[in-house]
Order: C-alpha cells, then structure tokens, then sequence
C-alpha cells in the first residue's frame, strides 16, 4: 500500500521541486533548444538520489534511487513513454483527476517494472 501525504506535505513536496527547478534553471550555462521541451535533472543527498523529468505538458516524474545510482534519464524517458502508451494515448483513459483502473494501472506497473530492471542491469 502506497504512503499518503497530507496536505502540508504535498505542498512542501511541491515547492522544494519547483525551488530546485528555478536553481537548476539558474546554473545552466546556455539554453539547450534541443532540450527545452523535456527537462531532466537530478539531486543527491546522504540517504537517497532524486531523478526529476519534466515534460512540456507539465507532467513530472520522480524516481528516488540510492545516492550512488547513475544518470537515469533514459529510464525516466522510458517511463514517460509508457505512461503515455497508458494513459495520453488511451481514448478510454480516465481524466488526470481521476484513478485510472486496475487493468490500466497493472499494464503500467508491468511496463515501468520491465524498465527499471532493464535499467538494474544495465549499470
């Protein structure tokens, strides 16, 4: 069963990921048009690594992995494709408001957890 955040929390959740957006947006050197549309970025702590993609549309997606994992950009862009296969391409897919269901979730836990075990043997 998934942990659920209380409001505080999801607001404080939210404001650290847009603080760290506008610092990383900061630091870039020169803006890459070739990667404007997709942003992929990460941050490390003691206790874990956090890999943020952000797609034009404004979805987010957030992997948190053990602060010694690589780059995993391209797992992240694998999992945009399959929430997109899922849900964006999906005529039957419900709204973002509402909890997709149980076969539509399935399909897509088994497509994100082929890819993260791609991605385990891969490092």
């Amino acid at each position: 069963q998934a942990a659920s955040l209380d409001d505080g929390a999801r607001k404080m959740l939210y404001g650290s990921l847009f603080s760290l957006k506008q610092f990383i947006a900061k630091l870039r050197p020169v803006d890459d048009p070739e990667n404007d549309a997709t942003q992929y970025y990460s941050f490390r702590t003691n206790n874990y690594k956090m890999h943020v993609r952000e797609t034009a549309a404004g979805v987010v997606f957030l992997l948190a992995t053990e602060p010694g994992a690589g780059a995993l950009g391209d797992a992240l862009r694998k999992f945009e494709e399959a929430w997109t296969e899922c849900f964006a391409k999906n005529p039957v897919a419900p709204g973002p408001s509402a909890l997709p269901s149980e076969s539509t979730s399935a399909a897509l836990t088994a497509r994100v957890e082929a890819i993260a075990e791609n991605a385990l043997r891969e490092m």
